[in-house]
């Protein structure tokens, strides 16, 4: 009798969602994210998230295919009469698709890391910045390839929308700077302009005073 290797297809889908589960819930726009605790803080460890999330992701759409194979061999067995081994003693793949689809979600958030740090997004506001990106709108390959052009117009239009967001703490601090300077040069030149009005008052006051003693 050949051995029964359905509950290793199972102990194989477990592996896989605690695996994409450990990886980094905060990557996960639907995760709690309050923690923070395993957020990435530079764009090395967002890259390499997005390296191990990639691999997760390759490693549970060929788990899936592999069960739909099965699935749909047993399904032709059982119309020809062979009912040795049914589809139901196959995998569900629907859990596979749930892996999937989580693996899915966390890649593209992942990848949007990467491209927010690189734009000047500071690692503190990277999960802000996730959220208020549609994530939805951005379509991934079976081997995790996500597409770039999408993702970027939709950093475009956050840049645009809310553009503290990608300013980096240099650039603040010399914004910062900047609007001083400026506050600074109003100020003199409002003084300034203060004193010539005082000065040009007190000589037509000195001209009526001695208009005034001549009479």
């Amino acid at each position: 009798m050949a051995p029964n290797t359905t509950t290793h297809d199972h102990d194989d889908d477990d592996d896989l969602g605690i695996e994409i589960g450990d990886a980094v819930d905060e990557t996960d726009p639907d995760a709690d994210s309050s923690s923070g605790a395993d957020e990435p803080q530079d764009l090395d460890e967002a890259l390499e998230e997005v390296r191990r999330l990639r691999a997760a992701l390759e490693k549970a759409n060929r788990d899936a295919a592999r069960n739909r194979r099965r699935r749909k061999a047993a399904e032709q067995r059982a119309a020809k009469g062979d009912t040795s081994k049914s589809a139901a003693d196959e995998p569900d793949d629907r859990a596979a698709r749930d892996v999937v689809e989580r693996a899915t979600r966390r890649v593209v958030a992942a990848e949007a890391k990467v491209h927010l740090a690189a734009a000047g997004v500071p690692a503190d506001m990277l999960a802000r910045a996730v959220r208020l990106l549609d994530l939805d709108l951005v379509d991934v390959s079976d081997d995790g390839d996500v597409d770039e052009d999408t993702l970027r117009e939709l950093i475009d239009e956050l840049r645009d929308d809310m553009p503290v967001l990608f300013a980096t703490r240099d650039d603040a601090t010399a914004a910062d700077d900047d609007t001083t300077r400026r506050r600074r040069r109003g100020s003199d030149a409002t003084r300034g302009a203060g004193t010539g009005r005082r000065v040009a008052k007190s000589l037509n006051e000195r001209q009526a005073e001695a208009i005034l003693r001549g009479l």
